[in-house]
């Protein structure tokens, strides 16, 4: 508790970058190297080298080096903020995960749930009668595909 892991790489002719971090409260995390590699380095990407190193750190320090990689970065958001830091964007991204989260499982519980039914014999249920619902397949179906429209139609909406 109170330390966490930055990840940093070191690329051919050029200087070690930070490219993020790990914690308890964010375990796992995908870096894009895009930006790390370069545009010129891209091609060659598949034979050459680079080093991966890891620092681990107290939890503040972790978090100073985070909002300054950001602000380098023109204030951008990245996948990077440690979870669970509730000043800055990193708080104020987390809230928005949690509620697109919140609101994504309850508008699939309740569309899913418009379709239950009680089993009964014809359905070949072991146990039939008991308080239990079932609920097609076709359902989840339906509402992934009704999801994913409204995503590629308009992304902002659907995270509001």
């Amino acid at each position: 508790p109170g330390f966490g892991a930055t990840v940093h790489l070191l690329w051919p002719n050029k200087s070690w970058q930070m490219l993020g971090a790990l914690s308890n409260d964010k375990p796992s995390a995908i870096f894009r190297l895009k930006a790390a590699v370069g545009q010129d380095n891209e091609a060659q990407a598949d034979a050459v080298v680079a080093e991966l190193g890891i620092s681990i750190e107290p939890v503040q320090q972790i978090e100073q080096q985070l909002q300054q990689m950001q602000e380098a970065k023109g204030g951008q958001s990245t996948a990077m903020v440690l979870a669970g830091t509730s000043a800055g964007a990193g708080g104020v991204a987390l809230q928005a995960a949690k509620r697109f989260g919140e609101r994504t499982m309850q508008s699939l519980f309740d569309y899913a749930m418009s379709f239950a039914t009680r089993p009964d014999a014809s359905m070949g249920l072991f146990g039939s009668g008991a308080a239990v619902q079932v609920l097609p397949v076709k359902a989840f179906e339906e509402w992934y595909n009704t999801f994913l429209r409204k995503i590629q139609r308009d992304p902002a909406a659907v995270m509001q």
